[in-house]
């Protein structure tokens, strides 16, 4: 079991960069943030945090492929891994429905597993031979290369999932591993790793070898009221994205830490990995 501090960086970059280090100093697995516009740019804020933290992994959790384009985010990642001497990863989505709807962009439409499972083909692409040639529904290149390359041999590219069961299954199965918010009971939980481990055999792949990460949001601050509505409020962005089995919330849950009342972690931290 690791824990990760997922944060929405809403907050003075100072402080933001200040939380990164601390969380690096307290021995975290990662930090993850947001790649949406509602936020402070991400991989600007990472790059920014390369220079003081030592062991920490950095990386979007999700990056949506319906409003950046995969290359962009390969060569962002592989950018960034550099940056960090080897400590980048990346977690791809389909979109937060509430962004989307600001793009006049309707989330059904736009075949969002399908193009989640592409966009994973082309990330892993770039990243490991710096060169791609695809004809595909959504991403097509002749001879696209990039000079952005990774240190890491073989940098993690994981998949958002909130419903399932195809979403959970296409990310054991094609992925590095799952992150997966707002599932407060163990039922809600089984049925992921269920359909996790379901994909990942199919790809011939040991489940346990993989990632799995639980998004938990919290909020702390001296108003207990305040705060729990402020946590509400964010539960209420994702929550029709889940199963019904999800909204039972019976789990305890695990606590990571953030500055005051407002969730700028929707919350962190996986995982069962092995």
């Amino acid at each position: 079991m690791k824990f990760s501090y997922a944060m929405l960086p809403d907050y003075p970059v100072a402080e933001s960069l200040a939380s990164i280090k601390l969380a690096d100093e307290l021995g975290f697995h990662a930090v993850y943030a947001a790649d949406e516009p509602w936020h402070k740019d991400l991989w600007l804020l990472f790059a920014a945090a390369a220079a003081s933290t030592s062991q920490i992994r950095l990386g979007p959790s999700v990056s949506a492929v319906t409003l950046r384009e995969p290359s962009l985010i390969a060569q962002a990642a592989a950018t960034l891994d550099e940056l960090t001497g080897g400590r980048a990863e990346v977690v791809l989505g389909s979109g937060n429905f509430g962004v989307l709807a600001q793009y006049k962009i309707d989330w059904a439409r736009t075949k969002p597993l399908t193009r989640v499972k592409e966009a994973v083909a082309v990330v892993r692409t770039l990243l490991d031979e710096g060169t791609i040639t695809r004809d595909g529904e959504f991403y097509s290149y002749d001879g696209l290369f990039t000079f952005a390359r990774p240190v890491q041999e073989r940098l993690p590219v994981k998949i958002g999932a909130m419903r399932g069961p195809k979403s959970f299954e296409a990310a054991g199965e094609l992925s590095d591993g799952v992150h997966h918010a707002l599932s407060y009971s163990r039922g809600a939980y089984e049925y992921a790793v269920e359909h996790f481990r379901a994909g990942a055999e199919r790809a011939g792949k040991d489940w346990r070898s993989l990632d799995i990460g639980a998004w938990v949001v919290f909020a702390v601050g001296p108003d207990s009221a305040a705060a729990k509505e402020s946590a509400r409020s964010m539960v209420g962005l994702y929550a029709s994205r889940c199963r019904p089995s999800s909204w039972n919330a019976t789990a305890s849950t695990r606590r990571t830490w953030s500055r005051s009342s407002t969730p700028s972690a929707p919350a962190t931290s996986p995982r069962p990995s092995s």
